[in-house]
């Protein structure tokens, strides 16, 4: 499956949008998918394409917390394509990204993708709370180390 996959750096939040819409936001208005920071210059969205289709996605946006520079939102990846490693590749490439750049990544995650992030070297920064309408979070950070 891996040489079917090709990750993007840079691509547009129009090109992503409908993936965070049914991924993270389903049953709710597609502008809840969208984030204020989307068209910041230093903004980065990377998206997964399996033979050219867009399965997954993620976006780094320039947000400070407690030693980490570069804050991760909206990473998903379709139910059908789940379970095959591309949410490790995206977290991957998001760490290559903040390497170059000298900066930790933090993020708010949702319960079920912990392990996800536990895997990519991430740890959980204080307790779970939820997010109204979305569910159960921590917020996780990555150091860059």
């Amino acid at each position: 499956m891996k040489n079917a996959v090709e990750v993007r750096e840079g691509v547009s939040a129009e090109d992503i949008l409908p993936i965070r819409h049914r991924n993270l936001r389903e049953g709710l208005p597609i502008e809840t998918a969208r984030y204020p920071e989307d068209a910041h210059a230093s903004t980065v969205h990377f998206s997964i394409s399996l033979k050219g289709k867009i399965v997954g996605c993620v976006t780094l946006m320039n947000e400070v917390r407690e030693g980490c520079g570069l804050r991760l939102r909206g990473m998903a990846v379709d139910s059908g394509f789940r379970g095959n490693g591309l949410g490790a590749i995206l977290l991957t490439e998001c760490q290559r990204f903040a390497r170059g750049r000298g900066a930790g990544i933090w993020c708010n995650a949702r319960v079920g993708a912990l392990g996800l992030y536990r895997r990519g070297g991430f740890v959980s920064v204080g307790g779970e709370f939820e997010i109204e309408g979305i569910g159960p979070h921590f917020v996780m950070e990555w150091k860059n180390g």
